[in-house]
């Protein structure tokens, strides 16, 4: 179910692969995945919620899903139909590649928003652990639950030196060549990674939008020269003679 790819603090960090239900055949494909040494994958998946009071809604949304079965087999079967009225006329020129292009982007969404099984059923139907995982849009995690349930993951797949006092100089403990002074131990080196990650996601997301938004600015200027003079000419100097 889970392809190995490194190794870290007791846990071996995994490449989900994608779950089919024992109901449909939609695909469940968690975010992270951890293999614990007892054998047992905490896997886990990630919201960004910008206040705290959606958190318990995106939470159980996480956990059971959205939408019903009957909902999705028939958008998969209206969504199918119109894939192909969309290659027609991308075979006839009545639509552009761009358009063809958007168009299957929006279908697929539609198909992806109509039914979800949530996570929670089939990890456990295969045996593994699931945790939903909310963070804030500045890459902070939301604190839910009772006992310290949102930092669930985080324990069970932290390096065991993090539970170990500080004064016992023998035992091995979580290194890393990025690890800094403020982040020595697994779980925090965990959270600080997390927050330079939003951090750059974000700063990359606004770069993006910003050169989009400069380009069709530019484009209408261009359009807008192209039709003529401007409607007030530029003023003109006069003598005081005149």
């Amino acid at each position: 179910m889970y392809a190995p790819i490194a190794t870290g603090g007791g846990s071996i960090v995994a490449a989900p692969q994608p779950r089919l239900t024992p109901i449909t055949d939609c695909p469940v494909t968690p975010g992270v995945s951890a293999l614990r040494s007892d054998g047992v994958h905490d896997t886990a998946d990630i919201a960004v919620v910008s206040v705290k009071a959606r958190v318990a809604m995106k939470i159980q949304e996480k956990k059971f899903g959205h939408g019903t079965v009957e909902r999705y087999y028939r958008v998969q079967q209206e969504e199918a139909a119109l894939a192909r009225d969309l290659r027609r006329q991308r075979r006839t020129g009545q639509l552009s590649t761009a358009a063809f292009n958007k168009a299957l982007l929006e279908s697929n969404s539609r198909k992806g928003g109509s039914y979800h099984p949530g996570y929670l059923g089939p990890c456990s139907y295969v045996g593994d652990r699931f945790h939903a995982i909310m963070l804030t849009p500045y890459g902070g995690w939301w604190e839910w639950g009772h006992g310290g349930e949102f930092n669930e993951f985080l324990q069970r797949t932290a390096h065991t030196g993090d539970n170990v006092p500080d004064y016992n100089i023998e035992v091995e403990r979580f290194d890393h060549h990025a690890r800094t002074w403020a982040s020595w131990t697994h779980t925090m080196f965990t959270r600080q990674m997390v927050a330079c990650a939003v951090a750059n996601g974000t700063y990359k997301g606004l770069k993006t939008q910003s050169r989009k938004a400069m380009r069709a600015r530019s484009y209408k200027l261009d359009q807008d020269a192209a039709q003529g003079e401007p409607t007030v000419g530029p003023p003109e100097p006069t003598t005081a003679a005149a």
